[in-house]
């Protein structure tokens, strides 16, 4: 076990374990099911030193309150496209705007349609007809 676990957390490692093992699993699966379970314990209980990876903060906190890294990662959740190469107040702003500004910062989509935003949160972005994205007669 690695040495950050707590004494709650071996035996919550060690309660998981045996309960995976009654269920059938084998004995490799019944650990790792195991150690997932308690790193999530501690993850969701900020007790992990990888804050970077996880956590969007506190919903009632305003964006620019918010770090750069929970921002980037508010911004995958919602599928902002050039996240990566972002900095902070460019995310505020790319989480703050929604799909009609957004279309005006598009450059030479500017006449682009906005169709649809499908369950995963994705725009769907019909291109412009040809004589206005490249103009044409």
């Amino acid at each position: 076990m690695p040495r950050a676990w707590s004494k709650k957390d071996e035996r919550q490692y060690e309660h998981v374990k045996a309960s995976e093992l009654r269920e059938g699993r084998s004995p490799a699966l019944a650990e790792e099911i195991a150690a997932r379970t308690v790193n999530k314990e501690r993850r969701e209980e900020g007790r992990t030193p990888t804050r970077r990876t996880s956590g969007t903060g506190n919903p009632n906190t305003p964006l620019e309150e918010r770090s750069r890294d929970e921002l980037y990662n508010l911004a995958r959740a919602r599928s902002v496209p050039g996240r990566g190469t972002m900095r902070k107040s460019e995310l505020v702003r790319a989480l703050e705007d929604n799909g009609d500004s957004l279309a005006q910062r598009l450059g030479p989509l500017t006449n682009a349609v906005l169709v649809g935003v499908p369950a995963r949160g994705r725009l769907i972005w019909r291109p412009p007809p040809v004589s206005v994205a490249f103009g044409g007669r």
